[in-house]
C-alpha cells in the first residue's frame, strides 16, 4: 500500500500515455494492416491467373509474430515499474495494479485482431476460394533405353543389337581413324550428332565388352557427343540418344578408310 498526501488512503495512480506507448500503439495498428494487405494481394493474385499463396497462409504466417507485439506492448507499459524504485521500498501498488490492468488489455487486444483476422481471411477466401489440388507438372520423364535384341555374335556382341543402322531419327553415328595403314593400334573418333538440329541429349556408346569400360556417356559439346579411343580389331559400335528411342549402329570394319588392322582383325 502507498502512502498519499492529506491521508487520503490508496487510491489508484493513471499512468499518462508515454511517447512509448504510442509508438507500440500504432505498431500494432500496422501490424493488423500488414497481413491484410497480404490477403488483398493474394486474393488479386488469384483473380489474374495466379496460384496465390494456397489459403491465406501468409495470415497463418503473420499471427505467430502477433506474440512479440504483444510482448513489446507489455515491456511499453511495464516500462515506468522497470524505471521506478524496484529496489526501494516506495515500490507502490497501484503501479503493480496498472500493469496487471496493461496485461489483460494487451492480451484482449492481441485475441480480438486474431479473430478479425480470421473473419478477414474467411471472407477473402469465400471471394476467391484456393484451387483444391496444385496444378500438375507438364514436364513429361524422359524415355528409358529401348530393350536390346539377344546377342547374336560373341565375337562382335552389338553387331545387329541396335537396329543395324548408323543414321536414324536425325541422327548419326560416324567413325574417323587417326592412324597408318600399317599402324598396330589406331585411335577411333566417335561421334554423335543431329542431321538437321543440334544434338543436345546425352549418348550413351556401347564399345566392345573387352575394353575396360565399355559403356561410356557424352555429353554434347557444340552439338557434337565425341568419344577418342584407341583401339585395334574390328568390332561394331553401338549408341543410344538419351532420352529417346534412337538407337545407332556402326560396323567399324566395314568403313572405308579403315586401316588394315581395324579392317582385317
Amino acid at each position: 500500500m502507498s502512502r498519499q498526501p492529506g491521508g487520503q488512503g490508496p487510491q489508484q495512480i493513471r499512468t499518462p500515455e508515454t511517447g512509448m506507448d504510442r509508438l507500440w500503439r500504432r505498431g500494432m495498428i500496422a501490424l493488423a494492416l500488414i497481413p491484410i494487405a497480404l490477403l488483398a494481394l493474394d486474393v488479386g493474385s488469384r483473380f489474374l491467373g495466379g496460384e496465390g499463396s494456397g489459403d491465406g497462409k501468409v495470415v497463418d504466417i503473420y499471427l505467430k509474430y502477433l506474440g512479440a507485439a504483444f510482448v513489446a506492448l507489455l515491456l511499453s507499459r511495464v516500462g515506468p515499474l522497470l524505471k521506478g524504485k524496484f529496489y526501494g521500498v516506495e515500490v507502490e501498488f497501484a503501479e503493480t495494479k496498472v500493469v496487471a490492468d496493461a496485461m489483460m488489455k494487451a492480451t484482449a487486444d492481441v485475441a480480438a485482431l486474431r479473430e478479425e483476422l480470421e473473419r478477414v481471411k474467411e471472407t477473402l477466401n469465400r471471394i476467391a476460394p484456393p484451387e483444391a489440388q496444385p496444378k500438375k507438372s507438364l514436364r513429361i520423364a524422359p524415355l528409358p533405353m529401348p530393350e536390346l535384341k539377344p546377342v547374336t555374335q560373341r565375337d562382335d556382341p552389338n553387331k545387329g543389337r541396335f537396329g543395324g543402322r548408323d543414321e536414324k531419327d536425325g541422327f548419326k553415328l560416324a567413325a574417323e581413324f587417326v592412324g597408318s595403314e600399317e599402324a598396330r593400334l589406331v585411335n577411333v573418333k566417335l561421334a554423335v550428332y543431329g542431321i538437321d538440329r543440334p544434338l543436345t541429349q546425352k549418348v550413351r556408346f556401347f564399345l566392345h565388352p573387352t575394353f575396360p569400360s565399355p559403356e561410356l556417356t557424352v555429353n554434347p559439346v557444340d552439338g557434337v557427343a565425341a568419344l577418342d579411343t584407341l583401339a585395334y580389331g574390328g568390332f561394331t559400335v553401338g549408341a543410344w540418344v538419351e532420352g529417346t528411342k534412337t538407337l545407332l549402329e556402326l560396323d567399324l570394319s566395314r568403313l572405308e578408310g579403315a586401316p588394315r588392322i581395324i579392317r582385317d582383325l
